[in-house]
């Protein structure tokens, strides 16, 4: 089990190492901690790809996930383009 943290840790840092990272040393907190930083990483290196919902699903994390955000700007239907608006 620790030779698989180690090596995961290992390659966690490859990842931090290439975006201008210090290395990740894992403290008291085992496999846990491990899988935590790998969540993090996954998110932003995955960013846009749809990975996320996933990963939180596999590890049950999907109460970690916010359900709604009052800052985002919802259209209720796109814009029609001008050319296409039959008003004009």
């Amino acid at each position: 089990m620790v030779a698989t943290l180690d090596a995961a840790e290992d390659d966690l840092n490859i990842i931090r190492n290439n975006a201008g990272l210090p290395d990740f040393n894992r403290g008291i907190g085992g496999q846990a901690e491990v899988i935590d930083e790998m969540l993090n990483q996954r998110r932003y290196e995955l960013f846009f790809e749809g990975h996320r919902w996933i990963d939180m699903r596999r590890y049950d994390r999907l109460d970690e996930l916010p359900l709604d955000r009052t800052e985002d700007n919802v259209w209720e239907s796109f814009p029609l383009p001008e050319n296409e608006n039959i008003g004009s």
